[in-house]
């Protein structure tokens, strides 16, 4: 197992930023965790009827939505694509939202760690590894 600690920077997006740790790292899959702050982002709540997800965009509007977990996994598939799969918790104007991470822009940071497990990640949910 490896730990490897990720910045990502005031206006980096989360998941093009994670995708590139992992390629540069070589990574196979793992665990992602992490804190921070966002300036925006695209939450989704997954419809077992629709088997799509709803989604909700919230903006800081200039302050900070204040993400109190970041919880999530990656794994590489077969054809070499990167899956990442995050939810989070996050406080903004005095609300709470938790759900998928569809897209997210980092203000002023996020502390994210990827914990290295390997490809058993891919051979547990395959679903995701096609």
């Amino acid at each position: 197992m490896r730990i490897i600690p990720v910045k990502i920077n005031e206006g980096d997006v989360v998941h093009r930023s994670i995708e590139e740790y992992i390629r540069r790292n070589s990574l196979k899959g793992g665990i992602i965790t992490g804190i921070g702050g966002l300036m925006e982002a695209v939450i989704g709540f997954y419809s077992p009827e629709s088997k799509t997800y709803l989604e909700k965009r919230i903006e800081s509007s200039g302050s900070v939505i204040e993400v109190a977990s970041l919880q999530g996994n990656y794994l590489v598939k077969r054809n070499g694509e990167v899956s990442i799969h995050i939810h989070v918790v996050a406080g903004f104007e005095n609300t709470t939202v938790a759900g998928h991470l569809i897209h997210g822009t980092a203000k002023p940071m996020l502390e994210v760690f990827l914990i290295e497990i390997g490809e058993a990640v891919g051979e547990t949910f395959i679903h995701r590894a096609r």
